[in-house]
């Protein structure tokens, strides 16, 4: 049975018919999470215990934590 013969024959719910969907939905459902969370940082109006500013911290990412900066 090919793929697009499985996915029609899938009895259960559309969102579990293939296995990465839930990734999309969840990676989705988390970046707006992250932004709600990240907002208040930038602005200013939640102050973070941590070593850098989160500003410095987040351009510090992504340039080196792909490896793009090496």
């Amino acid at each position: 049975m090919g793929t697009a013969q499985q996915i029609r024959a899938h009895r259960g719910p559309p969102l579990l018919s293939l296995g990465l969907r839930p990734f999309f939905l969840f990676g989705a459902l988390w970046s707006a999470i992250a932004v709600a969370l990240w907002l208040p940082v930038v602005i200013g109006a939640l102050d973070l215990p941590i070593l850098w500013n989160p500003v410095a911290w987040h351009v510090h990412e992504m340039v080196y934590a792909s490896g793009g900066g090496r």
